[in-house]
């Protein structure tokens, strides 16, 4: 079994970030190995509701079919595949985060994920987990309002160190500016996107095994 997961924080309510993942047409458009995603049942969206598509990983096409399992509007969803080369399923979760939303997707593949593409299953979730934490991130920039319109050209510089985990101090040094300065920008910028802590805008690597 592979296993691969990643997080992102997008700047927009849940229900927004629900509405946008679970129609899964849109996978192309913040995936970049999927290529193709249709659904194939009607009515509204419910467990049972059913996508085809396909996608290209590492030089291979996957054609697949999968339904929803689990529906939790706008808190969690579970997907998994009907007709696929391997088994494989997803849990989407997303929590809130003052007015903004954590997306947490864990990725299950089943056993012989890795001998389809012949490599060490532990190769390709590695791979795949990169791809996958990629993925959150485009959302979170597709759904996130422009920065500009309400952080300076300074105040964007430091939100992008925080999101690679940065402390004060090492922003301070790294845009040279005093750590008083570096204090005073992460404290507007947590004020502006209505997030509690510097934690919420950590962007974690992806964990694979």
């Amino acid at each position: 079994m592979v296993i691969a997961r990643a997080s992102a924080l997008v700047f927009r309510a849940p229900a927004d970030v629900w509405d946008f993942m679970t129609d899964l047409v849109n996978i192309p458009v913040w995936t970049p190995s999927a290529e193709e995603c249709r659904r194939i049942t009607e009515g509204p969206l419910g467990v049972g509701t059913q996508f085809a598509g396909y996608s290209r990983f590492l030089g291979r096409r996957v054609d697949w079919v999968g339904e929803f399992t689990v529906i939790d509007r706008p808190r969690r969803n579970e997907f998994r595949s009907v007709d696929s080369p391997f088994e494989f399923s997803t849990e989407t979760t997303l929590h809130a985060v003052g007015t903004n939303t954590r997306v947490n997707l864990t990725m299950t593949f089943g056993t012989g994920f890795g001998k389809w593409f012949t490599m060490a299953d532990s190769v390709v979730a590695r791979a795949y987990s990169r791809r996958l934490w990629a993925a959150l991130q485009n959302i979170s920039d597709i759904l996130s309002p422009d920065d500009s319109s309400v952080m300076t050209k300074r105040q964007i510089e430091v939100l992008s160190l925080l999101q690679d985990g940065l402390s004060d101090a090492e922003i301070a040094q790294r845009l040279t500016i005093s750590r008083k300065t570096a204090s005073n920008h992460v404290a507007a910028i947590l004020a502006v996107l209505d997030v509690p802590t510097r934690h919420h805008l950590y962007r974690p690597m992806p964990d694979a095994r």
